[in-house]
């Protein structure tokens, strides 16, 4: 046992109220990106079978590269707190700047693939449209 977690001894017991109290910020988290694309199913479902289809589409993958950088982020906020707590300091502002780093590396990733998505869904309308199911689509 380490000198830090022996001036906080665990309880006794652990129930739903005390995971309950460390989970509600991730469940709100969650049931905001849940019924963010619920809003987005919504209004998009209004054009057409088509764009509902693409919304359909595009809704998991933007999940995948949120819960993946969020992950990421959050897992680098605990090293960091846990650094801190046992005053580590040096180490804990060198993992706090991988994660700014890291966090810009990513977001500069998503931010270059925006071209190409949207040179993807460009090719896919219009009168020389090649994807299949689209309206215009020579296939």
């Amino acid at each position: 046992m380490s000198p830090s977690s022996a001036s906080y001894p665990l309880p006794a017991r652990v129930g739903p109220r005390e995971v309950l109290d460390l989970a509600w910020p991730v469940i709100v988290s969650m049931l905001s990106f849940t019924l963010m694309s619920a809003v987005d199913v919504i209004f998009v479902g209004r054009l057409g079978s088509a764009p509902l289809a693409a919304i359909g589409a595009a809704i998991p993958v933007g999940f995948l590269f949120r819960a993946y950088g969020l992950g990421l982020l959050r897992g680098a906020r605990v090293l960091v707190a846990q650094r801190a707590g046992a005053s580590d300091d040096e180490t804990a502002r060198r993992l706090g700047w991988q994660a700014v780093w890291l966090a810009l590396a990513m977001g500069s990733l998503v931010t270059a693939a925006i071209p190409l998505a949207w040179w993807g869904a460009s090719a896919c309308s219009g009168p020389t449209a090649r994807c299949a199911g689209w309206p215009g689509s020579t296939w």
